[in-house]
Parts: structure tokens; sequence; C-alpha cells
């Protein structure tokens, strides 16, 4: 398990800055800011997933069809790189569906593979191969982007006050 700790202050601040923005621009730019931090994550993990030497050679081998939601996926082999994606979402603290960004509101923002389920065997590995950990080692990198989150935050906070300026 990968453990860190990392202070942050000046949350009330940001907060209130957030909500002076208005609803959906307070939204926009904070989802936005928390995509800008992950990027390097993003990079990270893309660089570290692994490809096999037949991958990189020959077109996509064992080819396998899913199906969620009613949309059917191919995944294959040499596909990981292609699965690293970034995913953002506003989590609203009352359950109906609404635009924009209130008090108590949270946006969570996930980097990862997604619907590559081969992925865990390679990061733990299984009983007969080894883990290769590729997301690992780029998580472990994650305090370089609450850095990042904080002066993407503060020049996205400026660029929407600007925005809303130019509009009166």
């Amino acid at each position: 398990m990968i453990e860190s700790e990392i202070d942050i202050s000046g949350l009330k601040e940001l907060e209130a800055a957030l909500l002076g923005l208005g609803a959906d621009l307070g939204a926009k730019t904070l989802r936005t800011a928390l995509r800008d931090a992950a990027k390097p994550i993003h990079q990270k993990i893309k660089q570290n997933a692994p490809v096999s030497p037949a991958d990189s050679q020959t077109k996509v081998k064992d080819i396998k069809s899913l199906s969620k939601r009613g949309k059917s996926l191919t995944v294959g082999s040499g596909m990981l790189k292609d699965r690293v994606k970034i995913r953002s979402r506003m989590n609203k603290k009352s359950g109906k569906n609404r635009r924009g960004f209130k008090d108590g509101d949270v946006a969570i923002v996930s980097v990862g593979v997604h619907r590559a389920y081969y992925a865990y065997f390679i990061e733990y590995g299984t009983s007969e191969r080894g883990a290769k950990p590729f997301i690992r080692p780029a998580v472990s990198e994650s305090a370089k982007a609450v850095s990042l989150f904080k002066t993407s935050l503060i020049r996205r906070i400026e660029l929407a006050r600007r925005k809303l300026v130019k509009k009166r």
C-alpha cells in the first residue's frame, strides 16, 4: 500500500473563490485543474505500461469482446497503453441531477487503466508470472501532482474571473 502525508491549507479560501465564480464555471474550473494535476501521473503510467515484443511487431492478437451497458469493446494484447485514461466527475451531495458546483460537492479525478481487466494481473502478478508494477511507481510521485494542482487551480481561477469580467 502506498502511504504519503501531504499538508494542504487554504481550502476554505479556495472553496469561496470557486463558489464566487458561479455554479457552472466553478465546477468546470475545479475539474480542469484536477485533470491538469493528473496529467503527469497519466503520462508516467502510460510510459511504464509494458508492451510485449510480439505486440510491437504484429497487429493485435487474442482479441476479446466485452460488453458493458450495451456497449461493445474490443480489447486485445498490446492495447494497454491505449486504455490508460484520466476521468473526472462531480459527486453531488444531493442525489438530484443538477449542473454546477454548490457547497459540499466533491470533484473526483481518477487516473488508471480503464476497461482492461488484465492490467491487474500485470500489476500484481499471477501464480505463473511475476508482478510488473507500472501503476504504483507512477502514483508514488503524487506529491508533485498536489503542488501542480495548486498552481493550476490558482491560474484557472484567475482566467475564469477574467472571463466573468469580460461577460459583464
